[in-house]
């Protein structure tokens, strides 16, 4: 069977060196489709959505009107996968919530690029909505709202704006109309039009105004748009549209009278602080006019400006409205394994995350992957919810999900997750870390600056050393007010030469230079990083994986939020490897099938149970058994993994004549 699968490979997928020389495991063909079912926590939902009233923010919190607190796992739908049919929106809906979802946000709806959008372009403006693909909106959004799952709605994202609109050349102005749409009258005045036709909208199939409807959760002014790191419309920035630089230099001007500074350096908005402060004093006026039209029409719920935090002068503006708002990324060419990065050493993505974690405001991420075709995309899912359960984050969502209604069969988008096996597998886990399983860090720090270093220095969260070193060890947020109980900003916590962090609680390991994460708490316990045979431990589970890489999870899945060593059902989740099949490892739209690499190895993990009956989800998404495990004297359960089966997904369920037993780890032998 080996021989002839390896066989085909040669035949049939013309793989790069860096596929193939990866590792001897075996690679089969992915079976994962859209309406694929890994797990069931749909429980984890209250729905309907909104029967707890609008969510408002409290202090640092948000929580709904009748004072329930609101945390959110959610994920994007961009562009034309914000307009299923109505034959598939309930599949979809359902399939979220069962991967562990309550937000989804949606992103990209006045996309002119996408199959479907809100905005009909072929009117020759960007006035005019598409009413079928409306209609579908609205469908979905009330099934979304039937399972328990919550709406992020985005306003400016990428609308094209055009000459119909009444606006001059306006297919030489910046993409998306970026930059321009904070400071010029007449983009703003159509940004209120949209937002009014969207919010005023009744939906027909519950019979309530947008604005009236609190499956709504969050919304957002306009995406990864600013003045203070991009977008600087002087003259020799927009050659196309002269008009334009002009009109923001004068704005410059006035602020420099206004505030008596130097006018030739208010202009130097990249590098002074004069400049610095006249574009934040923009963004500022902009989202204040913006957030007030909102609330005059009615819209309820916290509104956010923008998301794109760069710098340490980025803040400011963001810190006007009712919530903090962050994209994180991992970085690093197709080969970087964060897991495997000291960050005394070099700063990963994740180790700068709560850059933008204003004290005293809630904070969300509305954004955050490890894209294909990195190699080892599938670390990600799995440390990002531990982190940000460990640092009482308020909302996390993983984008995204797809960008189309529909799905190719192969990995069409970098960062859509909808058929992959590299990340989909670990979804349900990474929920219940994020929702359930870890707890926030008991200890907090709030690094504190001058306003002086925010505005002349503005450092690069990289070079805030207590950022980059405390992620893993305090609930960490930043401030310039008060700064008097606050840590400096060059303040490390771990000392020099340090190979690994561990949280104070125990929850969270990381051993940079062995390679490997661990995340242990009671109803959930993970790894990730090198296998190659070598066993990685936490409290209940041992794996000895023998692929390259790895990063897998045994989380507790029944609805009694019971320990692993006592719950009823467990699920394995793995992922390893993946990529297109007809080009080169790193192409992103190469052909059909996808590969998925094969664990192999063993897990040991404890129990109380007499017998675990084992099913698993093979390569090709069918459901096979497993057969019956048995026990050592101790309580441990030896599970073989069947890499010619491909399985990425094995479910455990306990077999108990009687209650199952207590039993307490003792490292597995």
């Amino acid at each position: 069977m080996r021989r002839l699968a390896l066989l085909l490979l040669l035949i049939m997928l013309p793989l790069s060196d860096a596929l193939c020389a990866a590792t001897e495991a075996r690679w089969l063909t992915s079976g994962l489709q859209p309406e694929t079912l890994i797990s069931d926590l749909a429980y984890l939902n209250d729905p309907p959505a909104g029967r707890h009233g609008f969510l408002r923010v409290d202090g640092e919190r948000f929580v709904f009107a009748d004072g329930k607190e609101a945390r959110f796992w959610g994920i994007a739908l961009s562009a034309g996968a914000c307009f299923p049919d109505k034959r598939d929106a309930p599949l979809i809906a359902a399939r979220l919530a069962s991967l562990g979802f309550n937000l989804v946000r949606l992103h990209h709806l006045d996309a002119p690029w996408a199959g479907r959008g809100l905005i009909d372009y072929k009117q020759g403006d960007s006035r005019h909505f598409d009413h079928d693909n409306w209609d579908r909106l609205d469908f979905f959004i009330n099934q979304l709202k039937q399972v328990g799952i919550y709406v992020f709605l985005d306003l400016l994202v990428t609308r094209e704006f055009r000459d119909g609109d009444g606006i001059r050349d306006a297919a030489k102005l910046p993409h998306g109309g970026k930059g321009t749409s904070i400071f010029d009258p007449h983009l703003v005045k159509l940004q209120k039009e949209y937002a009014h036709k969207l919010w005023t909208h009744r939906n027909p199939y519950n019979g309530l105004r947008y604005l009236e409807d609190p499956v709504f959760a969050l919304t957002l002014i306009t995406n990864e748009n600013d003045l203070t790191s991009h977008f600087f419309l002087l003259p020799d920035h927009t050659p196309d549209h002269p008009a334009l630089g002009q009109a923001f230099l004068d704005r410059l001007d006035r602020f420099a009278e206004q505030n008596g500074f130097n006018r030739a350096r208010t202009r130097r908005v990249w590098e002074t602080a004069e400049g610095r402060q006249a574009t934040t004093s923009m963004m500022i006026a902009y989202f204040d006019d913006m957030r007030s039209y909102l609330r005059s029409i009615g819209v309820r719920v916290p509104v956010t400006g923008t998301n794109w935090a760069i710098h340490l002068h980025d803040l400011p503006s963001l810190a006007t409205m009712d919530f903090m708002d962050q994209h994180i990324y991992a970085e690093g060419g197709i080969n970087h394994a964060e897991f495997a990065t000291s960050p005394l050493q070099e700063v990963a993505s994740l180790q700068r995350s709560a850059f933008a974690r204003l004290r005293g405001k809630p904070f969300v991420v509305s954004e955050w992957n490890k894209d294909y075709p990195a190699r080892f995309r599938g670390e990600y899912p799995l440390a990002f919810a531990a982190v940000a359960a460990a640092q009482g984050w308020n909302a996390a969502i993983l984008y995204a999900y797809a960008h189309d209604s529909w799905t190719m069969p192969y990995l069409q988008h970098p960062f859509d997750v909808i058929i992959d096996p590299a990340r989909l597998p670990l979804l349900p886990a990474a929920a219940l870390l994020y929702r359930r399983a870890v707890q926030p860090f008991r200890d907090s720090a709030v690094i504190g600056f001058s306003k002086e270093q925010i505005y002349r220095d503005s450092l690069a969260p990289e070079q805030i050393t207590a950022l980059v070193t405390g992620l893993w060890q305090k609930r960490l947020s930043v401030t310039w007010q008060g700064i008097g109980n606050s840590v400096p900003p060059k303040q490390s916590w771990l000392p020099p030469g340090a190979r690994r962090s561990v949280s104070p609680d125990g929850q969270l390991l990381w051993d940079w230079q062995a390679g490997y994460r661990v995340i242990d708490t009671p109803q959930a316990q993970a790894m990730m990083g090198w296998g190659e045979g070598k066993t990685i431990r936490s409290s209940d589970v041992a794996w000895t994986i023998d692929n390259h890489f790895a990063a897998s999870a045994l989380v507790a899945v029944d609805a009694a939020k019971l320990p692993l060593t006592q719950s009823g059902r467990l699920l394995l989740l793995f992922a390893t490897e993946a990529a297109n099949s007809g080009a080169a490892y790193p192409e992103v739209n190469g052909e059909a099938p996808i590969l998925s690499q094969a664990p192999t190895g063993e897990v040991k993990l404890h129990h109380g149970a007499e017998a675990l009956d084992v099913r698993y989800l093979t390569a090709a998404a069918q459901w096979q058994d497993g057969g019956r495990l048995k026990p050592d004297a101790k309580g441990w359960f030896t599970l073989k993994l069947a890499p010619e089966t491909g399985a990425l997904v094995y479910e455990l369920a306990a077999v108990a004549s009687g209650r199952i037993r207590n039993v307490s780890a003792d490292g597995a032998k």
